[in-house]
């Protein structure tokens, strides 16, 4: 029977220890968003700059037999938002679960890779950040499923002067985690004009790129949203 449930909410490293009673436990782990990246606007009007989106923590569920009085854990943060200066956005951290002692179990759901940034007065594009996966080592496991989280969108320009006076700008979105999607995309046609990426919504997601278009005010990539750790205790 569920015996107890526990949500971590605090970022960085903590300890957990089980019920005395707790015979099995179901964790579940997220990543860390990564960061959308960032677009350059101090160019020429012919110039465009724009973002790929972060991707997504990766995510991994395991059921295990308690091995440990107790356990360490570290919630993945996301990752910052490329800057203005058209900078690649941060790799989205892991978030982690390991026993203490001499027991072996170790969980970890990899945090999502930043967003990627170009700026040029030719049509190009700026690739998203990978989605992140995960890994789980141990005797004391019992079953398990894992899983990618999704890549960030590449995001693309197109100079005013290859489309008849009108540039585009995109700024690719946020790759989903398994709990939420990503940061929506933004984009900018017509003569100019910049939007600052979106932060990742939820656990694990990606933020999104920024765009500019023509000689706007540079913009920043959106943050990605902090992991998620679950753990579900059950007695025999």
């Amino acid at each position: 029977r569920l015996i107890r449930a526990t949500v971590s909410s605090s970022a960085g490293t903590s300890t957990f220890t089980p019920q005395a009673e707790t015979a099995f436990m179901l964790v579940e782990l997220v990543g860390g968003g990564g960061g959308g990246g960032g677009a350059d606007g101090d160019n020429p009007e012919t110039h465009v700059g724009c973002g790929g989106g972060g991707g997504g923590g990766g995510h991994s569920r395991v059921w295990i037999s308690k091995d440990a009085a107790t356990y360490t854990m570290v919630r993945g943060a996301g990752g910052a938002g490329g800057s203005h200066s058209s900078t690649k956005g941060s790799d989205g951290s892991d978030s982690t679960f390991t026993s203490d002692g001499n027991s072996t179990i170790s969980v970890t759901a990899t945090g999502g890779d930043g967003g990627y940034t170009k700026a040029d007065s030719n049509a190009h594009a700026s690739r998203g950040g990978a989605g992140g996966s995960s890994s789980i080592t141990g005797s004391s496991r019992v079953s398990y499923a894992n899983s990618y989280g999704s890549p960030g969108q590449v995001g693309f320009g197109i100079p005013s002067n290859e489309l008849a006076g009108d540039g585009l700008a995109i700024g690719g979105a946020g790759g989903s985690s398994v709990i939420s999607g990503g940061a929506l995309g933004v984009s900018h046609t017509g003569d100019g004009g910049s939007t600052a990426g979106q932060n990742g919504p939820f656990r694990g997601a990606g933020g999104g790129g920024a765009a500019a278009l023509g000689a706007a005010t540079a913009r920043s990539g959106g943050n990605g949203a902090a992991g998620m750790i679950y753990i579900y205790e059950y007695s025999e």
